[in-house]
């Protein structure tokens, strides 16, 4: 929360962490933006989603809605503007973000109350997936041993239990990748697989509703898109389509694509918003981006 002395503005953002769906938690080298916000007054909620693949993406979305929810029901007690509530995720977390802002009728909104307002003020991106259909084939080709049906899952891709050594205890039991109890590699062959419940070849219409892209209209809020254009993970292709898919139904949207950086440059450990000019620059912009919402 703001320090005791700080105006409040009413915005409450709610953070959705990096770590493709599976890996990392709150609190993970974000304390120098988190500071920074909260000296402008800002709410910040740092949410542990559940991760993959304990949890598939409806899990995930489930969480956050609930959360939305319980945050506008609690907004008195924290100064909170329930008109004010910012979604901002980095990745996985991003992909999250963007869901929750755009698509209140996927089925994990739906559950228990599916006419609760989930409205958001805004909503900021931070190398988020917006086409899962795309990032399919994407991540199949980095990752060769991919299915294209789960027929062809083999049996040295199926989950192993990694949990012999101090280090299998630590990267399991501290959400900094419990995945790797389950994989035989970060990411592994069947991220998306198991994330979405198939493959996208037996389950095109799924991948197609877990895609932001797919949900763009007029109904969405404010966004702002940072990329990087020498991301190894995700493609900038994915925020410079949704950037224009947004400007073309009309919705106030900021695409901000920094050139010579790679994922995460604003959070790699000993490069933080302190030293790295690009990191510092996008912290401006986000700041900026907020304080135009409240």
């Amino acid at each position: 929360q703001p320090p005791i002395d700080t105006p409040s503005s009413g915005a409450a953002i709610l953070y959705l962490h990096g770590g493709a769906w599976q890996a990392l938690d709150k609190d993970f080298l974000t304390q120098p933006l988190f500071r920074r916000l909260g000296n402008q007054g800002h709410v910040i909620v740092d949410l542990a989603y559940p991760l993959a693949p304990e949890a598939d993406l409806n899990g995930m979305l489930a969480d956050i809605r609930q959360t939305i929810l319980w945050l506008k029901q609690h907004s008195s007690a924290y100064h909170i503007n329930p008109e004010r509530m910012i979604l901002m995720g980095v990745s996985g977390g991003a992909h999250l973000a963007l869901m929750a802002a755009y698509a209140s009728g996927h089925p994990a909104f739906q559950a228990n109350k599916p006419s609760a307002d989930m409205s958001v003020r805004a909503v900021v991106s931070v190398f988020g997936i917006t086409d899962l259909c795309a990032f399919f084939e994407e991540y199949g080709r980095s990752t060769r041993k991919q299915p294209e049906y789960s027929s062809q899952i083999t049996e040295d891709l199926l989950q192993r239990i990694h949990d012999q050594t101090l280090i299998d205890r630590f990267l399991t039991h501290t959400r900094a990748f419990p995945a790797y109890r389950h994989t035989n590699m970060p990411g592994g062959a069947l991220l998306l697989v198991n994330l979405m419940g198939g493959t996208l070849k037996e389950i095109p219409e799924v991948y197609r509703q877990a895609s932001p892209i797919n949900h763009i209209g007029p109904h969405c809020p404010p966004t702002l898109l940072v990329a990087a254009e020498n991301d190894f993970l995700i493609d900038p292709t994915h925020a410079r389509r949704q950037h224009q898919s947004l400007l073309q139904v009309g919705v106030k949207c900021i695409h901000r694509e920094f050139p010579n950086c790679v994922h995460g440059f604003d959070q790699y450990i000993g490069v933080s918003r302190r030293i790295a000019p690009a990191a510092q620059s996008m912290t401006y912009d986000v700041e900026r981006f907020i304080a135009l919402m409240v």
